[in-house]
């Protein structure tokens, strides 16, 4: 998949308004080649053509899942680059789901933006993390 998915499972997928069967959670691979990106105007599309999608994410990571009786958590780690070392993991975004309760909801500080607005990450945006992370400097 080389991809991060948040997605709700509905009854019928042609009808948004149906019901909330479950989630899915798929994370990306740290380890694969290619620094991956935030997102992609193609991507955005599929994003915006399949509504039950929470959450979709082409950067490098992987899923830290967190359950208790009560929900699972899922944190969204990500990389902003894998080429060269020195990259530092973050959170990209979270979600919970409630026991006995079937539907994805945001969690935690970092929100993931409406499907309007446009996150395409650059080359250039890739490029002055890396440089900043060479510098020692944190990335946000």
């Amino acid at each position: 998949m080389h991809n991060n998915w948040a997605n709700n499972l509905k009854a019928d997928f042609y009808d948004q308004g149906s019901k909330t069967l479950g989630v899915e959670f798929v994370g990306s691979s740290i380890t694969s080649g290619g620094d991956g990106a935030d997102t992609t105007p193609g991507n955005e599309a599929v994003v915006d053509e399949n509504p039950h999608i929470e959450f979709f994410n082409g950067q490098r990571g992987y899923v830290r899942c967190t359950l208790t009786p009560q929900e699972w958590r899922a944190d969204y780690r990500v990389l902003p680059y894998v080429k060269q070392p020195g990259a530092q993991i973050y959170t990209r975004a979270s979600f919970v789901t409630e026991a006995g309760n079937p539907g994805l909801k945001q969690a935690g500080e970092t929100q993931v933006p409406s499907r309007s607005a446009s996150l395409v990450e650059t080359d250039t945006e890739r490029i002055r993390a890396q440089e900043r992370a060479a510098r020692g400097e944190a990335i946000r």
